[in-house]
C-alpha cells in the first residue's frame, strides 16, 4: 500500500471510544510503515512496532466487545469470532513469515496490507453494524465445529500438492491484498434447485511455482495458468461433499473475478467460510459462498450477475465438462435440507414397519457403498457417504444408529474421523464399527481410547457381516 494510511470521515462508526481507538490503530500501522522502510532500523525495532500493533488491537477488541455486550448486540459472537481470528491466527502467521523470511520486505508488506486492508473492511462493514448502520458480512459463517473437517481436508490437500504444511491465516477472508493475485470461482449444484460457489485465491507467485515445476522453459500462458488452476479445482473437489451430501452436482460455470468483484460478492451473499493459507509458496484461498437460485429467496438479477463477473448460463454448460447429475437431486447449501417424503410401499409387498434402525455407511470405495446398501436396505435406512467429510454432513442431517466406517479413506481417515464423533456431543455416543481389510495391532491401539464397537473384515461374507450388525441391534434395541 503505498503513502501513509489516511483516516477518512466513512470511517467513523458514532462511537467516540470506538472511533478513537481506530484511529490510533491507524497511526501505529503508520509507524510501522516508516520503521520498515528504514534501513537504520533493525527488525527488533520492527519486532517491537508489530508487538505494540498486537497488544492495543487487543485491548481494542476487549472494549469494544464490553460495548457490544453493554447495548446487547446481537452478532456479539460473531464479531468476538472474527476479533479472535485476527489475534489468534492473523497475526500469529503474519509473525511467523516475518521470522521465516529473516523480516524480508516481502513478508513485511504482507503484514502491513493485510492488517490496513483488514482494519478498514472491519471498520466499515462490521463495526458499522454495530451502530445500526447495515449488516455484518459474516452473518452466514459456519460454526467452528462445521469448519474443522474442511479446513483440515483442504490443509492435507495443500500440504500433498506442496510438499509442506500450509498455516491457516485466517477463515474469514476478506479480499484483502497481499500481493498481486487471481481469483477464479467455480459454481457447482444443480440449475433447479440452487448453486455453491468455491472461489480459488492464488498469490500469482504461487501460479508461477506451479507452471515452473510442470516446464521450465515454458512459456507463462494465460491457458498453462487456467490449467493449473482447474487441476487444483479437480484436487479439492471431493470437499464439495460436505454442501452435496448425496454426492449429486454438475459444474455450472466457471469465471474469473477481479478482487472488487469477489469482494463484492462476499458482501452480498454471506460467506460459509472464507479460508487463506500460506503454502510456503504463495498465498492461497478457498472460499464457500451459497447462492440459492429459487423463485422467492435471494434469486440474483441479470445486472447483478454481470456486476460479479457471473457466467453465463450458457457460457456454464459449456464449461461443465462433468457429467450432468439427474435432474431434481438434492442442493444441500451448508443447510439442513427437510426429510424427503416417504414413497409407499407397492401394493405387492408386506409394509414394513416405520423406524427402522438409521445405518451410515463411509467408505471411499463405490463398490463396497453398493454391496453394503445391497446388503442392509431390506432392513435398515441406509445413507451412503464417500468421505469424512460428507460423512459428517450425513450424521448431522440423518442422525444414524450405527455408523459403518472404513479405516483407510483419503484425506480425512477412519480414525481421525471417529475422534471428531467422539468431540462433539451431538454425536459421541453414536456407536461406530470400522470396515476394514486387515486388523493390525498399532491401527487397533491408535483408536481403542475412541472405543469403537468393533472390527468387520471386508473379506467376510456379506452374511456374516449383517448378522453381526443384527447381533448388535438386537442386543441394543434402544
Amino acid at each position: 500500500m503505498e503513502g501513509q494510511l489516511e483516516w477518512k470521515e466513512r470511517y467513523n462508526i458514532g462511537i467516540d471510544q470506538v472511533d478513537g481507538q481506530h484511529q490510533r490503530l491507524f497511526r501505529i500501522i503508520n509507524k510501522l510503515r516508516s520503521v520498515s522502510e528504514d534501513e537504520d532500523k533493525g527488525p527488533w525495532v520492527c519486532q517491537e512496532g508489530i508487538k505494540y500493533f498486537k497488544n492495543y488491537a487487543t485491548r481494542h477488541f476487549a472494549d469494544e466487545e464490553e460495548y457490544m455486550a453493554s447495548v446487547s448486540y446481537q452478532d456479539l459472537a460473531i464479531h468476538k469470532r472474527l476479533h479472535e481470528d485476527f489475534r489468534l491466527r492473523r497475526l500469529p502467521a503474519l509473525e511467523k513469515e516475518l521470522m521465516e523470511t529473516e523480516y524480508a520486505k516481502e513478508a513485511i508488506d504482507h503484514l502491513r496490507a493485510i492488517c490496513t486492508a483488514w482494519l478498514i473492511e472491519h471498520i466499515q462493514v462490521e463495526d458499522q453494524a454495530i451502530a445500526g448502520s447495515g449488516i455484518g458480512r459474516w452473518a452466514n459463517l459456519m460454526s467452528k465445529g462445521e469448519l474443522e473437517p474442511i479446513r483440515r481436508a483442504v490443509g492435507e490437500k495443500l500440504a500433498e500438492m506442496f510438499g509442506q504444511e500450509p498455516q491457516l491465516l485466517t477463515e474469514c477472508y476478506n479480499g484483502e491484498h497481499f500481493g498481486e493475485g487471481v481469483f477464479f470461482r467455480f459454481s457447482y449444484g444443480t440449475k433447479e434447485k440452487g448453486k455453491q460457489d468455491i472461489v480459488l485465491v492464488f498469490e500469482k507467485k504461487l501460479l508461477i511455482h506451479m507452471i515452473e515445476q510442470q516446464a521450465e522453459e515454458q512459456e507463462r500462458s494465460g491457458s498453462l495458468m487456467l490449467e493449473n488452476i482447474r487441476g487444483v479445482a479437480e484436487q479439492l473437489e471431493e470437499i464439495q461433499d460436505y454442501f452435496f451430501a448425496d454426492g449429486k452436482y454438475e459444474l455450472l460455470g466457471e469465471n474469473q473475478l477481479t478482487r472488487d468483484q469477489f469482494r463484492r460478492i462476499l458482501l452480498r451473499q454471506h460467506p460459509r467460510f472464507s479460508l487463506l493459507f500460506n503454502t510456503g509458496m504463495g498465498y492461497f484461498g478457498y472460499c464457500a459462498i451459497t447462492a440459492h437460485f429459487n423463485k422467492n429467496d435471494g434469486q440474483e438479477t441479470e445486472k447483478e450477475g454481470r456486476e460479479a463477473g457471473e457466467p453465463r448460463a450458457e457460457e456454464g454448460a459449456k464449461a461443465a465438462g462433468k457429467k450432468e447429475a439427474p435432474a431434481g437431486k438434492g442442493f444441500e447449501g451448508g443447510r439442513k435440507k427437510e426429510a424427503p417424503v416417504k414413497k409407499e410401499a407397492p401394493p405387492k409387498k408386506e409394509e414394513r414397519p416405520r423406524e427402522r434402525k438409521k445405518v451410515l455407511v463411509v467408505d471411499d470405495s463405490g463398490m463396497v457403498r453398493r454391496v453394503m446398501k445391497d446388503l442392509l436396505e431390506e432392513e435398515y435406512q441406509v445413507t451412503l457417504a464417500r468421505s469424512g467429510i460428507s460423512a459428517i454432513r450425513a450424521m448431522d442431517r440423518e442422525r444414524p444408529d450405527m455408523i459403518l466406517l472404513d479405516y483407510n479413506m483419503p484425506v480425512c481417515d477412519g480414525a481421525q474421523l471417529l475422534e471428531m464423533i467422539r468431540t462433539e456431543d451431538d454425536f459421541r455416543n453414536i456407536p461406530v464399527i470400522f470396515l476394514t481389510a486387515t486388523i493390525d495391532k498399532e491401527s487397533v491401539k491408535r483408536v481403542v481410547p475412541l472405543k469403537p464397537e468393533g472390527y468387520l473384515l471386508k473379506s467376510m461374507r456379506p452374511a456374516e457381516i449383517k448378522k453381526k450388525i443384527d447381533v448388535y441391534f438386537a442386543k441394543n434395541p434402544g
